[in-house]
């Protein structure tokens, strides 16, 4: 049991109580928050009727909502609050009905598919981490910020390992780039201009040096997720923040300081005394394929990653100027002065070109789906009149 660990500790809210009682049809039904998942089962945490906490339970999808289910994105993920059926005496729920998200980590299926894939759920910040040594890459931040964006989710960026940057060189170029009292590193610095809405936190989780400034995202009720790639900290920082030896750290390796997995799974994590009142902190493994995922409509993600180039963009001369050589545009003016540097355009081109061949990838399979309901149609009804001709 977790003892003094309420629903509204867990992230409860109206929203979900509204939801919970409209598909609420059975007397043993309870909601519950996924806080790990392997395939179709579930560790949860629920609040049985007339408890004072909440009690762990292992929990597997019922066969409707396996069936109902389109895509593994229609299927329980961490961080997910579900309608849940208990049984007394047993740990065993089944798992009935999945209530709105509110907040998501995803992305593009990994290997190209055109398919969704839920990382976490129902998360409200998320932290992107990269260290300060050499695996520094601002194309890739880009990305997280993006997949932060289209869930829905608060993003902050992290630079970890402070205490391994040489610390003439750290000191030096701390302050050559200021916002908000907080130094940053000139490697930083283009992300600084470009990243203007997004709060830029530097630390060590080794040393304790800056932790103290992300105690305003572990707040009770809320969850935090820990993102970036292999070997940039993510372990050593949930570590940090849950005062215990929790995940297994990896040295990075010598040669390239390119990481390697601590994290092997995701799950989420209580923080602070009593357990949950600290918030909730999702770990994730290092992700190699990082694809962002257009399918809900969301056109103002990328102006949301890109600010800086879209508030550019207004004044252009032409509505659907391509910044490439058109007379009147305000970017390649920005490019000329200096004040846009050029690998920040191409990164935005970059992932337009990957929005669009998603955008036809997913047209494609669902225009595939279409044939085969109409396909499946036709031969039930051919089926239908086969059994009615038998029947004369």
């Amino acid at each position: 049991m977790h003892e003094n660990v309420r629903l509204l500790d867990l992230g409860w809210h109206q929203e979900l109580a509204a939801a919970f009682a409209e598909l609420q049809n059975d007397p043993t039904f309870l909601p519950a928050r996924v806080t790990a998942a392997s395939r179709e089962h579930y560790r949860l945490l629920a609040a049985p009727p007339g408890a004072t906490a909440l009690t762990e339970l292992d929990g597997e999808p019922s066969g409707r909502l396996r069936y109902r289910a389109e895509s593994s994105a229609d299927l329980p993920a961490v961080g997910d609050w579900v309608v849940a059926q208990a049984f007394p005496g047993e740990s065993l729920a089944i798992v009935h009905h999945l209530l709105p998200r509110q907040g998501r980590l995803a992305r593009r299926q990994a290997g190209g598919a055109a398919e969704v894939q839920i990382l976490g759920a129902n998360v409200d910040t998320i932290l992107v981490l990269t260290s300060l040594n050499r695996d520094l890459n601002p194309k890739r931040l880009h990305r997280y910020l993006g997949l932060a964006r289209q869930g829905g989710c608060r993003p902050a960026v992290v630079l970890s390992k402070a205490d391994l940057v040489p610390e003439k060189e750290t000191r030096e170029k701390l302050h050559r780039g200021v916002r908000s009292g907080l130094g940053l590193p000139a490697a930083a610095e283009s992300l600084e201009a470009a990243e203007d809405r997004v709060p830029i936190h530097l630390l060590s989780a080794t040393t304790g040096e800056g932790l103290e400034a992300l105690a305003p995202y572990l707040v009770r009720g809320e969850t935090v997720a820990l993102v970036g790639s292999s070997g940039v900290g993510k372990s050593t920082l949930a570590n940090a923040l849950l005062g215990t030896e929790h995940q297994a750290t990896r040295e990075i390796r010598a040669g390239d300081d390119r990481g390697r997995h601590g994290t092997t799974h995701r799950e989420l994590l209580p923080l602070g005394e009593p357990p949950g009142r600290g918030g909730w902190l999702m770990d994730t493994p290092g992700l190699r394929e990082l694809g962002l995922w257009t399918g809900d409509g969301d056109e103002d993600s990328l102006d949301g990653i890109f600010g800086d180039i879209a508030a550019l963009a207004q004044s252009c001369r032409y509505a659907d100027c391509r910044h490439d050589g058109e007379p009147g545009c305000t970017v390649a003016m920005a490019l000329a002065e200096g004040r846009l540097g050029p690998e920040r355009l191409e990164s935005l081109r970059k992932l337009q070109r990957e929005e669009e061949y998603l955008e036809t990838r997913q047209a494609g399979a669902a225009a595939m789906a279409e044939r085969r309901r109409k396909v499946a149609a036709v031969h039930r009804q051919a089926r239908a009149f086969s059994r009615a001709k038998r029947r004369w």
